[in-house]
């Protein structure tokens, strides 16, 4: 099997007989597996897109793979050295009733932050609302989310571009040009409120919350930035559940003092 490879770096079609990329194919598997060393990172841009056009033997057509089996184009991301920034540079268009504070992140070379927004008292019976603008998520190419189906379920949700899940999610991930990843996690069952994330048509990110208590609740929200999706999801689950052990422990002590005046 040959196959060649278009990138947008040189803007050529390079053959695995070119040098300057060489795909060399393993032998050893029944299913072979093309390797190819790219002639150092793009000059003028942080993504390089690709496809590939192949032939399954010396007299074969050539085919190409997004023709043959529906697919876009592949992209690589060069990632630069990591730069701490605020969170504004990553998320724009922060509403004015949302409050964040940059936070101790147990991950290296990640940045936290900690964000609230205020959600109206229950009345009666009936649970208060609110929703916030957390903004748009900039510069990024693809988002991923965690959608509830309902209260037991979860299902993964992803898409290029606007951000628009089809249900309110807990967690969203953004994968940014510049090869960082956004991750933005939803807590709930503190206080009593729930917090889940949503969209509006313009592709900003929703803080929805519901509060069942009879007096205002506090929506929280974990935003981290990392190399890598999996260092920014630890960072915003270890803090997560610094949060929620605290508050359980909280609640155990003001229990614990109530039934300690009972017995005296």
């Amino acid at each position: 099997m040959s196959n060649s490879v278009w990138h947008t770096a040189s803007r050529l079609r390079n053959h695995v007989n070119d040098p300057k990329l060489a795909a060399r194919a393993s032998t050893t598997r029944k299913d072979r597996v093309f390797r190819l060393s790219l002639p150092g990172r793009p000059q003028n841009s942080s993504e390089v897109r690709f496809t590939v056009k192949f032939r399954v033997g010396n007299d074969a057509p050539w085919k190409w793979v997004h023709r043959e089996f529906s697919r876009g184009d592949g992209v690589l991301l060069f990632q630069s050295a990591f730069v701490k920034h605020d969170l504004p540079f990553y998320i724009d268009d922060i509403g004015d009733e949302v409050k964040y504070d940059e936070v101790m992140a147990d991950t290296p070379e990640t940045q936290l932050w900690s964000i609230q927004a205020p959600v109206h008292a229950a009345a009666g019976g009936t649970s208060g609302y609110s929703i916030h603008r957390l903004g748009f998520p900039t510069k990024h190419s693809h988002w991923f989310s965690l959608v509830r189906l309902w209260s037991p379920w979860l299902a993964p949700r992803h898409g290029k571009g606007r951000f628009s899940p089809d249900k309110e999610a807990v967690m969203a991930a953004f994968l940014r040009k510049d090869g960082l990843h956004v991750v933005v996690l939803a807590i709930s069952g503190i206080d009593d409120v729930l917090t889940l994330l949503t969209s509006d048509p313009h592709g900003r990110v929703l803080i929805k919350g519901r509060n069942d208590a009879e007096c205002p609740g506090t929506s929280r929200i974990l935003v981290a930035v990392g190399k890598t999706f999996e260092i920014a999801n630890a960072a915003v689950m270890y803090h997560a559940r610094r949060i929620v052990t605290g508050y359980q422990a909280c609640i155990f002590l003001n229990v614990w003092n109530i039934v300690r005046l009972y017995l005296e």
